[in-house]
């Protein structure tokens, strides 16, 4: 076997390997949620069937859309008397607290949601409608901001979740020559695998550098770290805050230490961070809010609702960008490229928005006007948006977040060990060092016997062999070579405690 097999390749052969086991599998390989908001479906529902019942008549199945605005609120008040349910209460107050607290009028949101879930017409316009726009950012001021950021010169994009956000951001650095041939891409290690694997496709062609985040400084952002990035050959640098498969986020010393380095020496830096895990953190900050110019916020609904087969994501990027500028000081020929790439026109006029160039981007320019998520997705960003804003006591986060507390707790216990502490832990993914677990549980012999007679993927086959459990291997994350990330997202409290278990039990059979 391959001692370099890419995590997600591995992966399906550890589960075939799994299946021959005679265990049931324990897939901690993949951060799929098994996990939901009943009640967000719940509500999903009432407005759905709502948007439905505006259009029916009588028994036809062929009818034409007559959706009017006005009127719609007392319409829909009238709609949810009829059930006894809490969930169509809940509907209703979430608009209610909308007209309230962000200023929007009903009948225009019941007007675009119904809109959008009817789904008989091209979603307009295709980056998002100013009114979504407006819900998405008030939810994004909650989650990444803690609510003092005042997000009014921000524009927001949805995607087609995070990866997609990811594959558009990367054409859009290339496309408008925001990354040169003799420029890098600086990630911070370990991160999400694929996002190694991009850089060097030849739609791309980036160099890139490996900037390390270890467990020795707790995965935090380091002065060593910051003097990587004085090379002015790094243009932009990619995180995912918190970490995967860290499960770590950046303290406020780490940010404190950064927007202070950026400020001083790399004002021209462009900062990606990709955020699905900040509603696992109390009091999570994103990156954006010390280097708010400097930085392009991707967020992803999956994780924390338990979306992710929706595929709901959007980017944040601030109106007076840094990527503004440095387009501005772009050679006059690479200007009118990019001018022609994306209006087909040469007018002497500044070069489109970076936020517009990435719409543009997402459907190779020629087909932007079928740009953006589809009529439902727009509705469920609504939903899902109003739906937090509304729970203003955060019962639903604070549930989420003990809940991953006790299954980290739970697998630790199963690996005879005290569960670590970090008030910066998602505790979406376990991250371990088998090396380090073997000498505390089976001793300083068997841990070297396991270095020098073994390596990583071969221990994860015998993992999977012999007890049908799952893990994927930090190295192809970009870390170091005997760690290990177990998803604490999908499997069980006890099931969790089972994994750790086995793990035990593989390392002393070794």
């Amino acid at each position: 076997m391959q001692k370099t097999l890419p995590p997600f390749k591995l992966k399906d052969l550890l589960v075939k390997q799994a299946e021959k086991s005679g265990f049931p599998i324990m897939d901690a390989g993949r951060g799929n949620p098994n996990y939901l908001s009943l009640s967000l479906r719940k509500i999903y529902q009432i407005f759905e069937s709502f948007a439905y019942d505006t259009q029916s008549d009588g028994d036809k199945d062929l009818v034409f859309l007559s959706l009017k605005r006005d009127g719609l609120k007392e319409k829909f008040l009238s709609y949810t008397e009829k059930y006894s349910s809490p969930y169509a209460r809940h509907a209703f107050n979430m608009i209610k607290r909308a007209e309230i607290e962000i200023g929007e009028n009903a009948d225009d949101i019941l007007y675009e949601v119904c809109l959008n879930l009817i789904a008989s017409q091209y979603p307009y316009p295709p980056r998002i409608s100013p009114l979504t726009e407006r819900i998405v950012k008030a939810y994004l001021n909650k989650t990444l901001f803690q609510g003092k950021f005042d997000l009014s010169k921000f524009s927001v994009f949805g995607t087609e979740g995070a990866s997609a956000a990811i594959v558009y951001l990367f054409k859009l650095l290339k496309e408008s020559y925001l990354l040169g041939n003799n420029d890098k891409l600086a990630i911070l290690t370990p991160v999400y695998a694929p996002y190694l694997e991009m850089p060097a496709l030849k739609e791309y062609n980036m160099p890139w550098e490996s900037i390390l985040l270890n467990k020795e400084s707790h995965f935090q952002i380091t002065d060593e770290h910051l003097k990587k990035l004085e090379d002015k050959k790094i243009k932009v640098v990619f995180s995912i805050n918190p970490g995967n498969p860290t499960s770590v986020a950046f303290s406020q010393e780490s940010l404190g230490r950064l927007e202070k380095f950026v400020k001083e020496k790399r004002p021209d830096l462009i900062f990606i961070t990709d955020t699905p895990y900040s509603n696992m953190v109390r009091g999570f900050e994103t990156i954006g809010s010390r280097l708010p110019k400097n930085t392009i916020e991707v967020y992803s609904y999956s994780k924390y609702q338990g979306l992710a087969g929706w595929r709901l994501g959007v980017v944040l990027i601030h109106e007076d960008n840094v990527m503004e500028e440095l387009t501005d000081k772009l050679p006059t020929h690479q200007r009118e490229a990019i001018k022609m790439r994306y209006t087909k026109t040469e007018d002497g006029k500044r070069c489109p928005k970076v936020i517009d160039r990435l719409l543009a981007d997402s459907r190779d320019t020629v087909l932007t006007h079928t740009a953006g998520l589809s009529g439902p997705q727009r509705a469920m960003l609504v939903i899902a948006s109003l739906y937090d804003l509304y729970d203003a006591k955060g019962r639903y986060q604070s549930t989420l977040i003990d809940e991953l507390k006790r299954r980290w707790d739970s697998f630790y216990s199963g690996l005879g060990l005290d569960a670590p502490v970090d008030p910066n832990l998602s505790h979406y993914y376990a991250f371990i060092d088998i090396l380090e677990i073997a000498e505390r549980v089976a001793g300083k012999e068997v841990k070297e016997r396991l270095e020098k007679e073994s390596y990583i993927q071969a221990f994860l086959v015998k993992l999977a062999e012999e007890k049908g459990v799952i893990c994927l291997p930090s190295n192809g994350f970009g870390g170091t070579d005997w760690e290990v990330r177990i998803s604490l997202s999908n499997i069980g409290l006890e099931e969790l405690k089972g994994v750790g278990e086995k793990i035990v039990s593989v390392i002393k059979g070794c």
